[in-house]
């Protein structure tokens, strides 16, 4: 096993904290929580591949009702097809995510970026050095965006700060860039909460666009409600926010995509 692949398998983004930004702890006007620093940075790096969760792919089209036998395996084939494309977009928006948190490791260890540690309870900054970033074990600290202040390189400590890096050193790289994104850095989390799905996977453009309407609408799949009703609710809700219908099967598949995700959303 490669170093590169050993410090991957230690990096395990917690679900609970990173797909509820709305609960990520406030920034100041002087720090930005490390969790909102990634996706400045994976914006600026990487465009809009870091926030599409389509990354440009169609989802293929629907089964026709009345199609024979060899024009569904057709389909099939193309579904299967999909599938698997969908499975790389995960496997590469998961290494994207490793880069950035090892970008900026990079950055911190070179002083580039300036981190600073606040207790969970609250209270003051306090920046801390490079040397406290000389480790192989830096990652982990991405997994909740926290760190023990008074043993920082001992794994088992209690990890009791959460880690910020500050505004202008951030502001300073993201100058330097020579093709930095549109993300502007504010103090409101919810301006990240398309982007930060947890530990599940993000979706083709359509079948993300009807999970989110879904979980809108009822906060996971509907109990007591008809299947026509159902579609015609999920589509008026795609249509009044600018969002294109979808067929019966593309809410089923969000359904099944809801029920095994539940944790993670």
């Amino acid at each position: 096993m490669d170093g590169k692949t050993a410090r991957i398998s230690n990096f395990q983004r917690d679900s609970g904290l990173w797909a509820k930004p709305n609960e990520w702890p406030i920034d100041t006007p002087d720090y930005v929580f490390l969790a909102r620093v990634c996706h400045a940075l994976g914006r600026a790096i990487f465009g809009a591949q870091w926030i599409d969760p389509s990354w440009s792919i169609e989802e293929p089209e629907e089964f026709p009702d009345d199609c024979n036998d060899e024009t569904s395996e057709r389909y099939e084939e193309t579904w299967e097809r999909y599938d698997r494309a969908c499975d790389e977009i995960q496997a590469a928006l998961e290494q994207a995510r490793v880069d950035v948190a090892q970008k900026i490791v990079g950055l911190c260890q070179q002083g580039k970026l300036v981190a600073a540690l606040r207790r969970k309870a609250g209270g003051k900054m306090i920046e801390i050095g490079w040397e406290l970033w000389n480790t192989e074990n830096c990652l982990t600290r991405f997994n909740h965006c926290d760190m023990s202040l008074h043993a920082p390189f001992k794994p088992r400590a209690k990890r009791d700060w959460w880690i910020y890096i500050s505004q202008k050193s951030l502001n300073q790289y993201l100058a330097e860039l020579s093709n930095p994104g549109t993300f502007a850095i504010t103090r409101n989390p919810v301006d990240v909460t398309d982007e930060s799905i947890g530990c599940a996977a993000p979706l083709p453009g359509r079948l993300w666009a009807t999970v989110l309407a879904i979980m809108s609408l009822w906060k996971g799949p509907p109990v007591g409600v008809m299947a026509e009703h159902r579609y015609k609710t999920v589509n008026d809700f795609l249509k009044k926010n600018g969002k294109s219908e979808v067929s019966r099967t593309t809410i089923q598949r969000a359904l099944k995509w809801i029920r095994q995700n539940r944790d993670c959303i």
